[in-house]
């Protein structure tokens, strides 16, 4: 008999890393879910990409006006065609799965839920703050319900594909036409790519990339190291500085959670040091916070950003605990234009450019607390409790989400592709966990139908030949 050698000997003696994918009905629908949402919930979908907004359709033009989006090629057809997959997903879901199992999912979020429900029916516009709570609350179950159909690498493959095609897309389309893609601001020629601005661009590129290199269902092959090499190049040439600090941050974080998993200490240890290794990053980082920011280009007050929350905090005050109603800051709104009004002419901004206050006006202070906690939760806990790749990528979504909304407000009460990965990948691990204990419970042969070797239920089972 030959011989085998000693990388196959050592190939026969390792675990198996890659889940092995088999086809099936969940498996394609949880797929197309994922791969639709994304493309939805970051704008891929928008092109033309002029004046264009995801929900409400308004937009400002270079004046400060306020004017309608153009109608978007294809915009009403694929839209309707995510409804069609997502009502598909639901009905194959609530036809294989537990309902309690969204429960599991979205308990960290259930308070945040509560309030936001709250603040939409005392809101000064019932009908667009209800609209917005369902819109969001689609978003989320459509994350549950793909990674309660589909296995991890399934979703993780779904994920990469649209990443790439929304990478490779923008760097042919700055190379075909770049009057398309690439915009001039500040000096510099900053890409754009196939969505409607160099910001969104760069948070699509920086999740891209924390979504291929954390949601390690698999080794990396040539084409995710690819992937990963066009996401950067993307991200750079967005000028998206706050993208690209996350970026880093992230990257630094999932090192850190493998490295005190490595070290197999309590999950609640390694929780806490993960904490008071966090907080004193944060603490470091205000110690030298005008340096980096003289490195990274910007001015003393980041782009004027300070003035801007201090106009929106003028028309928050008055309603603290439950805000005024979700949607009441997003893209064009009433408030954001009468907010906009107060500032200097050439210096009007139509929105809020921070998570934490956008949260604050629309929710007000309880809702932004537990949605700040939701996130915390996720960042600290499962990773180290569960320690599975999909809680492990939503602990690193959860970690850009909160340093970006210091300067941004891509995730909020408004439905955004950061929020839609990490409840899928929350999910996913929870259809993981449930499928690992319900293998490690013994079988009855006379009830259970479950394929198994060797004795099940102190009753030996039929082996393969």
């Amino acid at each position: 008999m030959r011989p085998i050698s000693t990388r196959q000997s050592a190939r026969l003696q390792s675990p198996p890393t890659q889940e092995r994918i088999r086809f099936s009905p969940q498996q394609l629908v949880g797929f197309l879910v994922v791969a639709f949402a994304v493309t939805e919930y970051s704008t891929l979908w928008i092109y033309p990409n002029i004046k264009a907004e995801i929900l409400f359709s308004a937009g400002s033009d270079a004046l400060g006006k306020v004017t309608s989006s153009v109608t978007r090629a294809g915009g009403a057809q694929f839209r309707l065609l995510v409804w069609m997959i997502f009502a598909a997903g639901y009905g194959m879901f609530l036809l294989t799965r537990p309902i309690s199992s969204v429960l599991t999912i979205l308990g960290p979020y259930l308070l945040f839920i509560i309030f936001a429900i709250l603040s939409a029916i005392a809101g000064d516009s019932v009908g667009t703050s209800i609209w917005f709570v369902m819109q969001w609350l689609v978003m989320v179950l459509a994350a549950s319900v793909a990674g309660q159909l589909s296995s991890p690498a399934t979703m993780r493959n779904a994920g990469e594909f649209v990443f790439a095609f929304g990478a490779f897309g923008s760097l042919l389309l700055a190379v075909v036409a770049p009057s398309m893609a690439i915009n001039a601001s500040g000096g510099s020629m900053l890409l754009h790519g196939l969505f409607a601005g160099k910001n969104m661009a760069g948070w699509f590129t920086c999740l891209g990339f924390i979504w291929i290199y954390a949601f390690r269902t698999r080794p990396l092959n040539w084409l995710s190291y690819l992937t990963m090499f066009a996401l950067l190049v993307m991200l750079v040439w967005s000028g998206s500085k706050t993208s690209l600090a996350v970026l880093m941050a992230a990257i630094a974080y999932y090192q850190l959670m493998r490295f005190l998993q490595r070290l197999r200490i309590h999950w609640i240890t390694a929780s806490l040091a993960t904490a008071v290794i966090v907080g004193a990053s944060v603490l470091t980082a205000q110690t030298i916070l005008p340096m980096l920011i003289e490195m990274l280009g910007k001015d003393p007050t980041l782009t004027g950003r300070t003035a801007i929350w201090d106009a929106y905090l003028r028309f928050m005050q008055d309603e603290f605990w439950l805000g005024k109603g979700p949607g009441a800051f997003a893209f064009a709104s009433e408030l954001n234009q009468r907010v906009a009004e107060t500032m200097e002419e050439g210096q009007r901004v139509y929105g809020v450019h921070n998570m934490y206050l956008a949260l604050f006006g629309d929710i007000g202070f309880l809702g932004a607390m537990f949605n700040v906690v939701a996130l915390v939760y996720v960042l600290l806990i499962p990773p180290f409790r569960e320690r599975s790749p999909g809680h492990m990528v939503a602990a690193v979504i959860a970690l850009a989400i909160l340093i970006s909304g210091f300067s941004e407000a891509h995730e909020h009460i408004v439905p955004g592709i950061a929020t839609f990965l990490l409840v899928a990948a929350r999910s996913s691990s929870v259809r993981q966990a449930v499928a690992t204990r319900a293998k490690s419970l013994p079988v009855n042969p006379y009830f259970d139908r479950r394929k198994t070797s060797g004795y099940a239920g102190g009753i030996k089972a039929s082996q393969p030949t």
